[in-house]
């Protein structure tokens, strides 16, 4: 909620449809300027392009965090150091991880068969989800599963130039995402970060595990490069680039609607496959076609899916809302902790005890404790 407010403002706000041709170019935008830097330009050095992203991200956060108000998670102080080095520290590797084996796989497959691999990105979250016991799986979760699988299946045979050391980088990329955003899920389920605050936590760390990568595999290849003053300027631009993502992404989240983000996702692929097989020559298959339709098919069902289900959490909410209201108005609510009936409620109900929290005003506390 505060992000929404400090992003948009209160009296200019821009159309929804600003924010989203933004986020649309900048991740098209990104993605294709690394494919260029990493094969065309022959800059062959992944993890020193993803290690200056996360510099250029470490020293931006920590000038924001210092002049604006953009990352609250970081004002209020909600990490502690404890929480820090047990929570933050693995998600970074993961998070560097992730970045550092996506943009390697530039240098052996194209970026519209990478675009087809990362739609198996629900698949795996569902399979660690179920192993995990977060969730359980259900007729649709399993028939989604299907879907997808066999859109990235046909997507992959029908691929002309298949190279498999860079179809493997891909896959532990994306696999080492998804465990990322399960960690995240695990770890911080009772703890709201905001997007640009987990930036600011995650940043150093992965830049430092970046570098121990760059040291190990790029370090004395990298020495024997002449950096042209062209080839400094696209460094720059690229990691204003990267930067420059991150907010867009937090504008669109704090001013579209679910819907419209479920809508753009499989746009915003489809643009850049297409971009991509025109920009870079890129041979595909008929076969390939019918298995990326197949796939953001699926995709869209996951997230109508995932929509569905928050609509009804929603739902719940209202509802243990109203039963708290009864409680306060029978004078129950005096004697017991607003907290508790919140908890006790929501495990009655099945949802988050945090977001019945959020809901219940300090103005309904005081009120009922006129004492205090």
């Amino acid at each position: 909620m505060n992000e929404k407010i400090l992003v948009s403002g209160d009296s200019h706000q821009l159309p929804t449809i600003f924010y989203v041709i933004s986020w649309m170019a900048h991740g098209i935008s990104m993605i294709l300027f690394n494919k260029v830097l990493l094969t065309t330009w022959g800059f062959k050095f992944p993890f020193f392009l993803t290690m200056w992203h996360m510099i250029f991200a470490s020293i931006l956060t920590q000038i924001l965090s210092r002049t604006t108000n953009l990352l609250p998670s970081v004002k209020e102080g909600r990490v502690s150091q404890a929480d820090y080095f047990r929570k933050f520290v693995p998600m970074s590797f993961l998070f560097a991880a992730s970045l550092v084996l996506g943009n390697s796989a530039y240098k052996f497959i194209s970026v519209a068969f990478i675009q087809m691999l990362k739609s198996s990105t629900p698949v795996i979250v569902l399979i660690l989800t179920f192993i995990v016991g977060r969730e359980k799986p259900s007729i649709a979760q399993l028939g989604i599963m299907m879907i997808i699988s066999i859109g990235v299946m046909l997507s992959t045979v029908g691929e002309v130039k298949f190279n498999m050391l860079g179809f493997i980088i891909q896959f532990t990329g994306v696999f080492c995402e998804c465990s990322r955003c399960l960690i995240m899920d695990l770890l911080l389920s009772n703890k709201k970060i905001d997007s640009l605050s987990m930036l600011y936590y995650m940043a150093p760390i992965s830049s430092l595990t970046l570098f121990a990568g760059f040291l190990y595999f790029e370090f004395f290849q990298f020495l024997t490069v002449t950096l042209s003053p062209s080839l400094l300027l696209a460094l720059f631009l690229n990691g204003c680039l990267s930067f420059s993502l991150n907010m867009a992404v937090i504008l669109l989240v704090g001013n579209a609607s679910v819907v419209v983000m479920s809508v753009c996702g499989p746009l915003k692929d489809i643009l850049l496959v297409l971009l991509s097989v025109l920009l870079f020559q890129t041979p595909i298959t008929l076969t390939q076609v019918v298995g990326y339709n197949i796939s953001v098919l699926g995709l869209c069902l996951f997230r109508e899916f995932k929509n569905t289900n928050n609509k009804a959490i929603l739902v719940n909410l209202h509802v243990n809302l109203y039963k708290i209201t009864q409680f306060k108005s029978i004078g129950m609510w005096k004697s017991t902790p607003s907290s508790t009936l919140a908890t006790n409620l929501s495990l009655y109900n099945g949802i988050d005890t945090s977001e019945v929290d959020d809901h219940i005003g300090t103005k309904d506390i005081e009120e009922s404790n006129p004492g205090k």
